[in-house]
């Protein structure tokens, strides 16, 4: 499944991308909250080496601005886990922003891909070799996005498969390079919001 997941996730951000090239309508700008959770992030590359995921869920919390058809986003995400030496658990933490381009493909659904920056840690106690790691990442992901209007916005559901590459160090240790991949399921709260309007000034009768 897991193998399956990430064989997936490359052709379907392609053929997204792809779409992009044909002409979408607008999407109402908008601010946004946003919440995801799923099952616990699967290692691969040297983190798999070290950790294990468990069965408690990944999260992750957003929020950010959509203008037409892109939204710009904060997000704050992140998974337990287990060190495979100790059964210690171990937290993973990323601070990230991200960029979300949408095609609509019906009245209310339409399909998303996704990319970001982050920087990540692992933390949890006791503290071992593993904990005090640090570095940067890239996320991207793909999925799709129903909404149900409300009065002055909409609240939106959506299903994500994503993948986070990063390279962790830490003073005196090897860096760890790695990826996370995860199936996200998540809601937004969405207000309208209108630009404000350039007023004229009225021209002097002579």
């Amino acid at each position: 499944m897991h193998s399956a997941m990430k064989n997936a996730l490359i052709p379907t951000i392609i053929a997204c991308l792809l779409w992009t090239l044909n002409p979408a309508n607008a999407h109402a700008d908008s601010w946004l909250f946003g919440m995801a959770a799923g099952p616990s992030a699967r290692p691969s590359g040297d983190l798999d080496v070290h950790l294990k995921a468990n069965t408690v869920a990944a999260g992750r919390f957003f929020g950010g601005l959509r203008l037409g058809n892109w939204s710009f986003e904060a997000a704050v995400f992140g998974s337990d886990l287990t060190s495979r030496n100790g059964d210690h658990k171990r937290t993973h933490i990323a601070i990230g922003g991200d960029v979300r381009r949408f095609m609509p493909v019906a009245r209310r659904t339409e399909l998303f891909v996704r990319f970001g920056l982050d920087y990540n840690t692992l933390g949890g106690k006791p503290q071992t070799e593993l904990s005090g790691f640090g570095g940067p990442g890239v996320h991207y992901g793909a999925g799709v996005q129903t909404s149900f209007g409300v009065s002055g916005g909409a609240v939106k559901l959506y299903v994500e498969l994503g993948q986070q590459r990063l390279r962790l160090h830490k003073t005196g240790f090897k860096s760890l390079d790695g990826a996370f991949t995860t199936m996200t399921f998540g809601i937004v709260l969405s207000k309208d919001w209108h630009r404000p309007r350039t007023r004229r000034m009225p021209l002097l009768k002579m």
